[in-house]
Parts: C-alpha cells; sequence; structure tokens
C-alpha cells in the first residue's frame, strides 16, 4: 500500500491511496440505492440508540437531579425557619 502526499505552504495533505488491487468495476445506480439504504437504516438505528441513551440518562439522572433540588429547598426552608426564630428570640418579632 502506498500513500500519496502532498506538501504546500499550508501544511500536508493525502490526496491518494494506491492500494495494489484492481477495481472490481463501477458502481451502477441499482448499488447506489442499495448502498443508501444501508445508510439509511444505519442512521435509523443510531437514532434508536441515541433515543435508548437519552431515555436511561433522563430515568437515571433526572431522580437524583429532582431530590438534589428537594434537598435544597428543605435545607432553604430550615435556614429560613432557624433565621425566624433567631429573629423571634432576640426580641425583634412577633
Amino acid at each position: 500500500m502506498e500513500v500519496i502526499v502532498a506538501q504546500t505552504e499550508q501544511g500536508r495533505g493525502v490526496l491518494g491511496v494506491i492500494d495494489g488491487s484492481s477495481p472490481k468495476g463501477v458502481e451502477t445506480t441499482a448499488d447506489a440505492g442499495v448502498a443508501a439504504r444501508l445508510l439509511a437504516q444505519n442512521r435509523i438505528q443510531e437514532v434508536r440508540v441515541l433515543a435508548a441513551l437519552l431515555l436511561i440518562a433522563f430515568v437515571l439522572v433526572a431522580p437524583a437531579a429532582a431530590q438534589n433540588r428537594f434537598e435544597q429547598l428543605d435545607r432553604d426552608l430550615n435556614h429560613a425557619a432557624d433565621r425566624t426564630a433567631d429573629f423571634r428570640s432576640a426580641g425583634r418579632g412577633g
């Protein structure tokens, strides 16, 4: 196998690869259709996997995030109650 590389002032790049094998033929319209269908099926599968991963992330992360928000709310309410009690015990409240 050989790689044809060119270098200019902007950098280097691959122009082509020579693998030593003759072409096996020319792609026909039917071949292109088969390739397009395969790509579409793979894309559909990728979307399904992505949707499943998002669902898993939502199921695992959302409850933890909600729990964190409830815990923060509980801390805030307790802090407010403590401050109110401090305020009242200092004789500044009703």
